[in-house]
């Protein structure tokens, strides 16, 4: 069976208005979260630059979903070690 990696980039929805918690939901069912989160360390610092976190797909609508052999891993930078970091920012200026 051939294996396929596919990357996307997306910003993060929230599932509730004024709530942390991140949308996960397809039309055919649901991305779960597996285990608990990696830490990604820098190795000329030492210390944390990101986090990486494992889901898995479940068909059909929670909590009665059946699992499915896809994976994904999430990945997100924790800011206060990547103030080094240079990223291409939109800047909205007022006048």
């Amino acid at each position: 069976e051939l294996e396929q990696e596919r990357y996307y980039f997306s910003q993060k929805e929230a599932k509730y208005p004024n709530g942390n918690r991140t949308k996960r939901t397809t039309n055919s069912g649901y991305w779960k979260t597996t285990g608990t989160d990696k830490k990604i360390v820098s190795p000329r610092r030492n210390h944390i630059v990101g986090m990486k976190k494992t889901l898995g797909f479940y068909k059909g609508k929670p909590p009665h979903g059946s699992r499915t052999d896809w994976i994904m891993h999430e990945y997100r930078l924790v800011y206060a070690e990547t103030i080094g970091c240079t990223f291409p920012q939109i800047h909205n200026s007022i006048q």
